[in-house]
């Protein structure tokens, strides 16, 4: 059974940390991917934030920003000063190289959006194995085959790779979505009613870690349920 992450994302627009941690322990999720923004410079926020993830018991993933400035790189040493090894993932292209957070355990994450990239998905996970990282994989990335033979490929591709990951390490992002066509914040849906039903059993059966990465809190809670009651 998967461990079942809420993203950041699902408190849109304000992808607040301390919001994402209390909805995560009010709706019954295993952990919190943070987006480090501005807030995580003041170091009030960064304790806060912890304590409240200490005190409900959830795991802790930071998503980074592409491009890190000075004030996010120690914000973010900061973070794993005080809570080591947190889990540290960052976008491979436009990083070309992985952040050198001392007590983080560090991940790439595939990039390329809006066209079917198996090369792109393919090199990042081989970079996170030369680098001893961990692969965030996005599979809804991977999108827009118009013909239902580029479906069923695309499909199998991501049954494929979830398949080649390492469950101890690696994690999934998880989203869905109406349309093939479409762009996903134009037809975003809970998990199982759009057009990834092939993936629910899948998915959560995997016993590793898998993340809500919708823009919509209640599509992320249906998404989980979902997922636990197919496990």
């Amino acid at each position: 059974m998967s461990e079942v992450y809420l993203a950041s994302s699902a408190l849109s627009p304000g992808f607040d940390g301390l919001e994402t941690i209390k909805a995560a322990k009010d709706f019954g999720f295993d952990g919190a991917q943070l987006y480090l923004d501005i807030r995580y410079q003041e170091t009030a926020y960064i304790i806060e934030a912890l304590k409240n993830l200490s005190v409900a018991r959830l795991g802790l993933i930071v998503h980074l920003p592409n491009v890190m400035t000075l004030e996010d790189l120690t914000a973010a040493i900061s973070i794993t000063g005080k809570h080591p090894g947190t889990k540290m993932l960052i976008h491979h292209l436009p990083a070309k190289t992985l952040p050198d957070i001392k007590g983080a355990v560090m991940g790439w994450e595939n990039s390329v959006t809006g066209k079917h990239d198996p090369s792109h998905i393919e090199d990042t996970i081989k970079q996170s194995r030369l680098d001893g990282a961990f692969f965030a994989y996005d599979y809804g990335r991977s999108v827009y085959p118009v013909n239902k033979v580029g479906q069923k490929k695309l499909i199998d591709f991501v049954l494929k790779t979830i398949g080649s990951l390492r469950p101890d390490k690696d994690i999934i992002h998880i989203e869905d979505r109406t349309s093939w066509n479409r762009p996903y914040r134009d037809c975003a849906c809970a998990l199982g009613v759009g057009i990834w039903k092939e993936l629910v059993d899948v998915l959560s059966q995997w016993p590793g870690v898998v993340v809500m990465e919708q823009e919509d809190l209640q599509q992320a809670v249906d998404s989980m349920h979902r997922l636990r009651a197919f496990s």
